[in-house]
């Protein structure tokens, strides 16, 4: 004869309704987070949704100091709002490092909560000096020299303080990377491909971030290069330091880890797309829509392919 535990009982029908309040709890946040925004603050608490339930190093950024994506997003949709996240990720980064590199005789770099990595400084030159080394069409060529070696901001980080503002550059794109990467899983778990439109410009609008390691191991590289004819104790010191050496290594991994980790979700994306785009080689639209959108790959290439140079094999001395 089975006997009835009426505690028992109470107790498992309290489990079920917490877990029946609990899923729709959940489905009703995901559908909030998906697709419905008011004001600034409800973008907000949506970009700290995405940080702290899919971002490793963008969750210990954002959570360093308050944030506002209405600075940075072109309008509340869901799609501006997750195009601009990985973009503030990367401000709020300088914001971070700003904010703990009050001595001159150290560099802070921030990579997360686990790592701080701390670079002892020496006398360096100010990056404007590559124009001079640097030939014109790569100048011209490269989309962010003239952005961070030669910009008209002569206090410019990346200018001012030589190979340590390049590298805080370099480190700050590297999240802007991870977080874009990251992006993937809020959009696998919570938008359908029939809603290829979303889709397309997670694939577009934020892509030639993937260029970016490239262009600034070229001016990594560069500035190297320069420092051993024109200014051999800086390079000395450059290859010498241990712990930039570190940094070097760690971002350039991690650049490395982030874009592969790119590719082989944009694989996944294709081909769960297909039925709603149309697609031409590296060119992408929506179904409907008179424009093809062109997919990184190329520049990506075209800006690797001048590190084969025998002359950014300096950069070796980094990797060692």
């Amino acid at each position: 004869m089975k006997l009835f535990n009426q505690k028992s009982g109470i107790k498992m029908q309290n489990t079920t309704t917490m877990r029946i309040l609990k899923s729709i709890f959940i489905l009703a946040l995901i559908s909030f987070f998906s697709f419905h925004y008011g004001p600034n603050d409800d973008q907000n608490q949506f970009t700290e949704f995405l940080a702290n339930s899919y971002c490793s190093n963008a969750k210990d950024i954002l959570n360093k100091n308050s944030h506002n994506i209405s600075k940075y997003a072109q309008s509340n949709s869901l799609s501006d709002v997750l195009t601009a996240f990985p973009t503030m990720v990367h401000e709020h980064y300088h914001r971070y490092t700003h904010s703990i590199n009050l001595e001159s005789e150290v560099r802070k770099y921030f990579i997360n909560d686990d790592l701080t990595i701390e670079v002892n400084t020496f006398p360096v030159f100010r990056s404007e000096e590559l124009n001079a080394f640097v030939d014109e069409e790569f100048q011209n060529q490269i989309f962010r020299y003239q952005e961070y070696i030669s910009s008209d901001d002569l206090n410019l980080d990346s200018q001012a303080n030589g190979i340590f503002g390049i590298l805080e550059e370099y480190t700050a794109y590297y999240q802007d990377l991870l977080a874009y990467q990251e992006l993937y899983g809020y959009l696998r778990d919570h938008i359908a491909f029939s809603e290829s439109q979303i889709w397309v410009d997670y694939l577009i609008k934020n892509a030639d971030v993937l260029t970016s390691g490239h262009e600034f191991k070229l001016f990594i590289s560069w500035y190297m290069q320069y420092a051993k004819i024109k200014h051999p104790k800086t390079y000395s010191q450059i290859v010498q330091s241990e712990q930039l050496k570190k940094l070097y290594k760690t971002v350039n991994d991690g650049f490395q880890k982030a874009s592969e980790q790119y590719y082989e979700n944009r694989a996944t994306i294709l081909d769960e797309l297909a039925p709603y785009i149309d697609q031409r080689a590296l060119y992408i639209r929506t179904k409907g829509d008179r424009y093809f959108y062109e997919l990184p790959d190329q520049n990506v290439s075209k800006v690797a392919s001048l590190l084969c140079s025998k002359e950014h094999e300096i950069l070796l001395a980094l990797s060692q």
